[in-house]
């Protein structure tokens, strides 16, 4: 019998409005089966996916208040997913959405695409760079860089960079079979970055790296610099956890000085009858 994952949406299934002046999103149906179509193509076989979505959305997951209004969200359908079986779980918004609380809060792994695609970086190089969509994402990505101890892994002159314009037509048209504008949006920056030393780098953004990926891309133009797709990523590491809990009995710490001690039960019991979650 195989795995069951799930790959935890941070907003609702339909996002037709939220407050970072961003317009509806009228194709958000197309941006979601591509993500699941992607990660058919990633996982084994006989692992079971499913794409799991928020009940409300706060409004963003960038500005610190609704961040964390979402996390709870996020957090809570983590802790259903255990109730329900699930082998391991992770996040699908690159900067790792309720991923220390979620990892607190339950017994399976979570993992999250920022986490994970850093990781698989420095498998494949020495100095990583971070390419992403939006301009205020970088702040958020460049605070989980320091706080999982990996600038030194990155490159030094601006690790964390963005591409314009707007990606989401560019992502929609590479997830329906024409990727060409969204690489050339991507390349443009990444190869600045290769010119400051990087030698693997990263989408910084779930849904854009599994359309890329779907599309079959791979390098960065004809330098051999490897494009990190944190979609990927983050599938593979969360079966490899499931797998290593199953077969070895490898968990999260629960030592007293850890991070990620499990949160006891009658306090979460107490918590969501409180607040009826």
């Amino acid at each position: 019998m195989g795995l069951k994952i799930l790959m935890q949406s941070v907003t609702v299934e339909e996002l037709k409005t939220i407050t970072e002046n961003i317009p509806g999103r009228p194709d958000q149906h197309v941006c979601n089966e591509g993500m699941v179509r992607m990660a058919k193509k990633v996982i084994r076989p006989d692992t079971e996916i499913t794409l799991g979505y928020l009940d409300k959305h706060s409004g963003s997951v960038i500005y610190r208040y609704p961040a964390a209004v979402n996390d709870i969200s996020i957090v809570n359908k983590i802790i259903e997913a255990e109730e329900k079986g699930y082998d391991a779980v992770l996040t699908n918004a690159f900067i790792d959405c309720g991923l220390q609380e979620a990892r607190e809060a339950v017994n399976i792994p979570v993992v999250g695409p920022c986490e994970s695609s850093m990781l698989v970086a420095q498998l494949v190089g020495r100095k990583f760079a971070v390419v992403t969509v939006r301009r205020d994402l970088i702040s958020p990505i460049e605070e989980l860089l320091h706080s999982y101890g990996w600038e030194d892994r990155a490159i030094r002159n601006k690790p964390v960079r963005h591409i314009e314009p707007w990606y989401w037509d560019a992502m929609i048209a590479c997830y329906r079979g024409k990727p060409d504008q969204l690489i050339a949006y991507f390349e443009k920056v990444a190869l600045e970055c290769i010119n400051d030393g990087a030698d693997s780098i990263i989408m910084g953004c779930f849904p854009a790296s599994a359309a890329l990926t779907l599309a079959g891309y791979e390098k960065i133009g004809t330098t051999g610099v490897p494009f990190i797709c944190p979609a990927a990523a983050a599938l593979k590491i969360a079966e490899m956890m499931a797998d290593l809990r199953h077969s070895v009995g490898l968990t999260k710490t629960e030592a007293s000085a850890g991070p990620y001690r499990t949160l006891p039960r009658e306090m979460l019991a107490q918590i969501r009858k409180n607040f009826e979650f």
